[in-house]
């Protein structure tokens, strides 16, 4: 299936807001991160991104950018393939957010971009749907300001052996690269200073008597499993 209709069908039953619950946590620690490098801080429980800039490929119904722009952005753009969700972004009363339906090829054409020099390119739980991983990568470098940042979230990658299981349950292509293949790409698309980490969230682990088994979890091992390997959280700096 088309990634988009996908994501419409997410919309329809919700599935955007338990997304937002569920990436979360990880995302408020790369956020941490990564305004601590903007910032020269310590990592402090609440980012600063004063006058900042970012964008959000897909962004689902906006939450990040949302976020982005409660802890100090000046302004966000949001591009997601699903129809569905930037309607669903573009019902929140925020101001200085901008979202636009399609892949972060969209910001590429000097002509038809029209967006401020960017601080940040954030991709949330979504690079690994792009069909060329690495070409996104290259326009993120591109499209950023210099000392820009990129960071990226991932749960679906090759040692978090329980979220496996989602590669039949997902009715679209994805792609399964290690902690190292995604350095890898990183740094061939030209960036820097390359950081990752493994988060794991600290809200509550649900009891075997109380989770719901099905095609994204097949047994609780599979569950288990993805809460201890964690989230892989990556942020990259363009020099």
């Amino acid at each position: 299936m088309d990634v988009g209709k996908e994501f419409d069908q997410w919309v329809e039953t919700g599935r955007d807001e338990s997304m937002e619950k569920g990436h979360f946590e990880p995302t408020m620690q790369l956020l941490r991160c990564i305004s601590s490098s903007m910032n020269s801080s310590p990592i402090s429980s609440s980012p600063s991104f004063h006058n900042r800039v970012a964008l959000d490929v897909g962004c689902g119904n906006g939450w990040a950018l949302r976020k982005f722009i409660d802890f100090g952005g000046r302004a966000g753009y949001g591009c997601d393939l699903s129809k569905k969700m930037i309607e669903k972004a573009r019902q929140y009363a925020y101001q200085n957010l901008e979202y636009r339906v399609g892949g972060v090829s969209i910001f590429d054409d000097e002509q038809t971009a029209q967006i401020e020099e960017l601080d940040l390119c954030l991709c949330i739980e979504s690079l690994y749907y792009h069909p060329d991983p690495q070409e996104s990568l290259r326009i993120f470098h591109k499209i950023l300001g210099t000392g820009g940042y990129v960071g990226i979230m991932v749960d679906l990658y090759e040692e978090s052996w329980g979220t496996h299981a989602w590669i039949d349950a997902l009715d679209v292509n994805v792609h399964l690269l290690s902690i190292m293949e995604y350095r890898q790409i990183l740094e061939r698309a030209g960036f820097t200073n390359i950081q990752h980490m493994q988060f794991q969230m600290t809200s509550p682990i649900t009891a075997e008597e109380d989770f719901t088994l099905g095609p994204y979890w097949p047994t609780y091992e599979h569950y288990i499993s993805y809460r201890n390997t964690g989230s892989l959280l990556l942020f990259a700096q363009k020099k």
